[in-house]
């Protein structure tokens, strides 16, 4: 991927330079890629860390709007704190609960994710 698109459009995480931040669904937010777990493409997903409920439920909020205005009603679980649609080959959820901590954050912290997998 490196090979395709400029490193300098990649942002720093948690975890290495491996987000890459653009629109999915409607809502732009750094994503980062899975090609580990298969040789494909098979996971984008998203990571918010906030210490307090207050700050992430905006972000969370804004990104259940949109994934309702491009994907439609959630077709297993529309709740304030997660939706989640199945569509044949693609897996959307999209969450904010309480979590673990990544490394060098405190204890509590409040995550925010959206996942989208890809299936054969």
């Amino acid at each position: 991927m490196f090979d395709l698109i400029p490193r300098d459009r990649f942002e720093e995480c948690v975890y290495g330079p491996s987000v890459l931040r653009f629109t999915l669904f409607g809502y732009t937010a750094p994503f980062w890629f899975d090609f580990v777990t298969r040789s494909t493409l098979s996971e984008v997903q998203l990571f918010r860390w906030k210490p307090r409920w207050r700050a992430l439920k905006p972000d969370f909020r804004e990104s259940a709007q949109a994934l309702r205005g491009a994907l439609g009603p959630p077709d297993r679980l529309d709740q304030p704190d997660g939706q989640l649609w199945h569509f044949p080959a693609v897996r959307v959820e999209n969450s904010a609960v309480a979590g673990r901590r990544p490394p060098n954050r405190p204890l509590r912290v409040y995550r925010h994710v959206l996942s989208v997998q890809l299936w054969p």
